[in-house]
């Protein structure tokens, strides 16, 4: 099931997950990704993210917007988690 967050004042990805039953665990394997720390540091006000949870409140993809035509995509292989870079033509 797709949510779509707007990001507010003082949001962090941690918050954000909580507010949506996602558990701390799959936030931790989050961090194996450098893209994920510049993530939680870059977060800002009004920005939206696109979060995809499975069975079980379970992180199955991550869209952030990187610019208007560029996006992180953060998705689940097993345990694990890939990212790249999606691009759409304007």
């Amino acid at each position: 099931h797709w949510h779509t967050i707007k990001v507010k004042p003082g949001d962090n990805l941690a918050k954000i997950f909580s507010a949506l039953g996602v558990r701390r665990e799959e936030l931790a394997h989050l961090f194996h990704l450098s893209h994920v720390r510049q993530i939680m540091i870059s977060l800002r006000p009004k920005q939206e993210l696109k979060v995809l949870l499975g069975a079980g409140q379970k992180l199955e993809q991550l869209i952030y917007p990187l610019s208007i035509t560029r996006s992180l995509a953060i998705s689940r292989h097993g345990e694990q988690f890939v990212s790249k870079i999606i691009e759409q033509p304007l």
